[in-house]
This record gives structure tokens, sequence and C-alpha cells, in this order.
């Protein structure tokens, strides 16, 4: 069996929050719907991707990785980021 390090293990998991991020905008149809707990991008962007990005910030504190820090900081801030730059750009 193929034994797989931690470091490329911390960049896939940051591909697969990424993914999670961009699937949330295109399965549903307008950011305000992320307010609807059965909707996908709220399930996505409040309960999966601040666990995802927590994890992936404590492995790249350890191993000394500053750009998937802060992409994971940016996972943990999801949906405040995106839905505060939606409600800038679509209003109320």
């Amino acid at each position: 069996m193929k034994q797989v390090s931690i470091p490329k293990l911390i960049d896939y998991l940051t591909i697969v929050g990424l993914l999670i991020l961009l699937s949330a905008f295109f399965l549903d149809y307008w950011i305000r719907d992320w307010f609807f707990p059965s909707s996908w991008g709220n399930v996505a962007t409040m309960l999966i991707l601040p666990l995802l990005g927590a994890l992936i910030l404590i492995l790249s504190i350890y191993y000394k990785k500053l750009w998937t820090g802060l992409i994971s900081i940016f996972l943990m801030i999801s949906f405040p980021l995106i839905f505060g730059i939606g409600y800038f750009i679509f209003g109320p």
C-alpha cells in the first residue's frame, strides 16, 4: 500500500475545501438562499468548511505551510465573507 505524506494530504484537503466552496455557488441559486438551513450553501459554509479549515490550519501550522494556512483561514470565515460581499454587490 502506498503511503501519502502529511504535507501532500494538507494540499489534498485544501483542494477538497475549495471544491466544496465552489460547489456551494453552483448548487444554490443566490447567496441569499444560504440562510435556509437545508440549502447546500448553508451546510457547506457554516458546517463543513469551518471544521475542514480548522483541521487544515492546525496541520499547516505544524508543518509550516503559510499559503495553505491563509487559505484555511479563508475557509473558516467563508460564510460571513462571501455573504458580506454578496450583500454589498446585490443589496439587501
